[in-house]
């Protein structure tokens, strides 16, 4: 419960580096092993290790997330904004196709937030 509680207090100070190292260490205990089912919460807990990587500029961090974690998010819920937030950076014109789909994607993200906050279906 220590690194989670640190990682909520950085990033209210937006202490993006710190927060991402928090919740990293936290995540190391609060993740089951692979080849475990991971729940919704421990999707969410992915995600928003991503958005705050993300936030931070990490993308080193990014990548390694998406190396250690993509697999086991793929098909479940949150996996299409896991992979949006962990995707390489947009590099050129070839690109614009997935830029299209996570503008669709992002676009749709208020609602299903709201679904999560209110225990709701999530709906792609």
């Amino acid at each position: 419960p220590g690194a989670e509680a640190l990682a909520e207090l950085l990033i209210n100070a937006q202490d993006w580096t710190g927060a991402a190292a928090a919740m990293a260490e936290h995540l190391r205990t609060a993740l089951p092993a692979a080849p475990e089912p991971l729940t919704d919460s421990h999707r969410l807990l992915l995600l928003r290790q991503a958005a705050i990587l993300a936030l931070a500029g990490d993308t080193a961090g990014l990548a390694l997330l998406r190396s250690q974690y993509a697999d086991r998010m793929q098909g479940g819920r949150l996996a299409e904004p896991f992979a949006a937030l962990t995707a390489d950076p947009l590099r050129g014109l070839a690109d614009l196709p997935r830029l299209q789909r996570e503008l669709r994607l992002f676009q749709g993200m208020p609602a299903r937030l709201e679904a999560l906050r209110t225990g709701g279906p999530v709906t792609r």
